[in-house]
C-alpha cells in the first residue's frame, strides 16, 4: 500500500515523452522572452489569491460537513473569513490589472472577460453544472450501494448511461455548432434538460422505489451536462480575443472543477446533519462517528440500523437533488444572458484561412485583426 502513490510515475513518464516528441517545433519563434522577463509577466499574486479563496473555501464546508470540526469554531469561522477576503482580493487585483495600463503583468481573468456578459453567463452555467455533475458521480453510486444494496462494481456500473450520455451530449454540442454558431441555443436548452433530469430524479424518495426508471432520468441529465459543457467550452473559444483563449479556456475549466467541489461538500453536510439529527440516539458514537466519515460502512452495521441509514440516506438524496433543482433553474436564467441575436461567426476551416490569407498577398488590415479574434484553437 506504501508503493500506491508511485504507480502514476510511469505513466507519467510516457505521457512525459509522447509530449516531448509530438509538440511543435515552431512555437515561441518571435516571441523569446528572458527569463526574468517571463517571470514578471506571470500574475503571481492573482494565483495565490484564487488558490487560497478556492481550498479554503472548500476545506472550511467539507471539514464542517464532516463534523470534524463545529462551524463556530476558530479554524472554520478563520478559514471562510481568509477564503472571503482572497476571493475579495482577488477581484479587486484583477480590476486594478484591468485598468492599470503601464504594467507587464497578464492578469489570469482579464477585466475584459469579466465585463464580457456572454463569456461570463457561460462562466458561471460551467460553475453550476459542474456542482451538479461531480456531485451526481458521488451520490449516484452512494445511493446504489446503501440504499439498494449494490456492491461498488455494480454501484459503478449503474452510472453508466449518465456518463455515456454526457459524453455524447459533448460530442453533439460540437456537431451542432460545426457550420453555424449556435453555442448559447445549445447552452440553454441543456440547462433546461438538466433541470427536467434533476426534477425527475428527485422522485427517487424512498427505499423501496423502482431503480429501472432511474437509467431514463440520467440520460437526460447526462445529455443536459454533455450539452452544456461542449457548448461553454466552445463559446468561450469564440468569444475571448486571440490573446485571452488560454485564461478563457482554463477559468472554463478551473470553474467546472470548484463547482463540483462545492457540491460534493454541500452533499456531504445534507447527509451528516440528517445523521446527526435522526441517528444520533440510535447508533452508537463509534459508528456515529463512522459514519460521517464515509456513508458505505452502512454493510457492517446490524440489519435493523441498516434500515434506519437507508431511509436517512434515500431522504438526503431527495435534498440533494431539491439542491440540483435550484442550482439548475439558476443556471437556466444564467445561461439566458449567453443569448445573441446575431452571435459570430464560427472561425473557417485552416485550409480556408491559409488560402485566403495567401490571395490577400499578406496585408493585415484592421477587418483582418478582427477577425483573427474569433479564431478557434483546435
Amino acid at each position: 500500500m506504501a508503493l500506491k502513490p508511485f504507480y502514476s510515475i510511469p505513466f507519467g513518464c510516457v505521457s512525459l515523452i509522447v509530449l516531448s516528441c509530438v509538440w511543435p517545433r515552431n512555437i515561441g519563434i518571435g516571441q523569446k522572452l528572458s527569463p526574468w522577463d517571463a517571470i514578471r509577466k506571470v500574475d503571481l499574486l492573482g494565483n495565490a489569491l484564487i488558490l487560497c479563496a478556492t481550498t479554503l473555501m472548500v476545506f472550511a464546508l467539507q471539514e464542517a460537513g464532516a463534523f470534524a470540526y463545529t462551524w463556530n469554531s476558530p479554524v472554520i469561522v478563520l478559514t471562510l473569513s481568509i477564503a472571503g477576503l482572497c476571493s475579495v482580493m482577488f477581484i479587486t487585483w484583477e480590476v486594478f490589472l484591468g485598468i492599470k495600463r503601464n504594467t507587464k503583468v497578464e492578469p489570469i481573468l482579464p477585466l475584459r472577460l469579466i465585463t464580457h456578459r456572454v463569456y461570463m453567463g457561460a462562466l458561471i452555467c460551467t460553475l453550476l453544472t459542474g456542482l451538479t455533475y461531480l456531485s451526481l458521480l458521488i451520490i449516484i453510486p452512494e445511493r446504489f450501494q446503501i440504499v439498494n444494496k449494490e456492491d461498488a462494481l455494480w454501484s459503478g456500473i449503474h452510472l453508466l448511461p449518465m456518463l455515456g450520455a454526457t459524453a455524447f451530449g459533448s460530442f453533439l454540442a460540437g456537431a451542432i455548432s460545426s457550420k453555424r454558431n449556435n453555442t448559447s441555443i445549445t447552452l440553454i436548452a441543456s440547462l433546461c434538460l438538466q433541470l427536467m433530469g434533476t426534477g425527475l430524479l428527485s422522485t427517487l424518495s424512498d427505499v423501496t422505489t423502482e431503480i429501472k426508471a432511474q437509467y431514463g432520468y440520467q440520460v437526460i441529465l447526462g445529455l443536459g451536462i454533455g450539452l452544456s459543457l461542449g457548448a461553454a467550452t466552445i463559446l468561450a473559444s469564440v468569444q475571448a480575443r486571440h490573446v485571452d483563449l488560454a485564461v478563457a479556456q482554463g477559468a472554463i475549466a478551473q470553474a467546472r472543477v470548484f463547482g463540483g467541489a462545492i457540491g460534493i461538500a454541500i452533499c456531504s453536510i445534507i447527509l451528516n446533519t440528517k445523521i446527526e439529527g435522526q441517528l444520533a440516539g440510535t447508533l452508537d458514537p463509534g459508528d456515529l462517528e463512522a459514519l460521517h466519515r464515509s456513508p458505505t460502512i452502512t454493510s457492517y452495521l446490524p440489519q435493523e440500523q441498516q434500515q434506519l441509514v437507508r431511509r436517512v440516506y434515500a431522504s438526503a438524496f431527495t435534498s440533494d437533488m431539491i439542491l440540483m433543482i435550484g442550482v439548475c433553474a439558476a443556471g437556466v436564467i444564467c445561461s439566458l444572458l449567453t443569448f445573441e441575436r446575431r452571435p459570430p461567426p464560427m472561425p473557417s476551416a485552416p485550409a480556408q484561412t491559409s488560402k485566403d490569407e495567401m490571395a490577400s498577398g499578406g496585408q493585415s488590415s484592421e477587418t483582418e485583426l478582427d477577425e483573427l479574434v474569433h479564431v478557434r484553437v483546435r
